[in-house]
């Protein structure tokens, strides 16, 4: 789990910018001896996020599907878009979009934060704290035989 879901949990928690109130979870062995994991997480009264994520994939696999209120079809994001891969900038209109790997936003933000000593105020290291937590959460419940667990909903 933690070699595959922080990316895709990550970007749930920047997108909704608040932590799931209930995490629905199972853990599956594929016919490769691969694992795959199939998270659920509700966020408020109307919007899921469904991950799956693992290597017991035939090929690799990123995918995020979201579930609003009011939608009858998910919002789907293939995180293995080529779109994703190239350059450090696209324009949006007015807006610039970073486009860098997660991992380095997050360590470029956390080295900064380190030399101006100000770790507290990097959303993305936030971030990176809370969905480390939902991880200990679901692997800790798994080794339960729970397949649910209840988060501490609030805005990040």
């Amino acid at each position: 789990l933690y070699d595959w879901a922080p990316h895709s949990i990550g970007i749930a928690l920047f997108l909704l910018q608040s932590l799931p109130k209930n995490i629905k979870f199972k853990r599956s062995v594929s016919v490769n001896n691969g694992e795959v994991w199939f998270l659920e997480m509700t966020f408020g009264d109307f919007t899921k996020v469904l991950i799956k994520c693992g290597n017991g994939f035939e090929k690799k696999k990123r995918d995020v599907s979201v579930t609003v209120k009011d939608r009858e079809n998910p919002l789907h994001f293939n995180l293995s878009s080529q779109f994703l891969d190239h350059g450090t900038t696209e324009s949006l209109g007015k807006e610039m979009l970073d486009m860098r790997p997660p991992m380095e936003v997050l360590l470029t933000e956390f080295h900064e934060g380190v030399k101006n000593q100000v770790l507290s105020s990097h959303y993305s290291l936030k971030i990176a704290f809370e969905v480390t937590k939902i991880m200990n959460l679901i692997t800790t419940a798994e080794g339960f035989g729970l397949s649910e667990v209840i988060g501490n909903e609030h805005a990040l």
